[in-house]
């Protein structure tokens, strides 16, 4: 599945400078080793479409990347295809990464940054 989410940046011809904030909060999101305690413990992730916390996790370090081109397909895969609005809020996933990468919160970030986007 997440191959088929195309989660990595295509090359580009140009490299931007990402600011050190951004770098550090995109670097947060990148720190997930795919260990799927998030998954395990969403209560959502049996809904048979939501694509559960380790998705947002990984997509939002892509959707914040300035080198990201294509904007528009992160919020269609995140919306469409992942079901973001989903997520209950529970906050279950934050408490149990090893890594605190805090997919709840991302979560969070990435439905205001699309509502305010749209």
């Amino acid at each position: 599945k997440i191959k088929s989410m195309r989660l990595w940046i295509k090359e580009q011809s140009k490299d931007p400078r990402i600011e050190p904030e951004l770098s550090r909060k995109i670097e947060n999101s990148a720190d997930c080793i795919l260990c799927l305690a998030c998954q395990s413990f969403c209560p959502q992730v049996l809904e048979e479409n939501y694509a559960g916390p380790l998705f947002f996790a990984k997509l939002f370090r892509f959707y914040e990347d300035p080198r990201e081109e294509n904007k528009e397909l992160r919020a269609y895969q995140a919306v469409r295809e992942g079901n973001l609005y989903h997520c209950l809020s529970c906050n279950k996933c934050n408490l149990v990464c090893p890594k605190e990468v805090e997919p709840a919160t991302l979560i969070r970030e990435l439905m205001q940054t699309m509502h305010v986007a749209s």
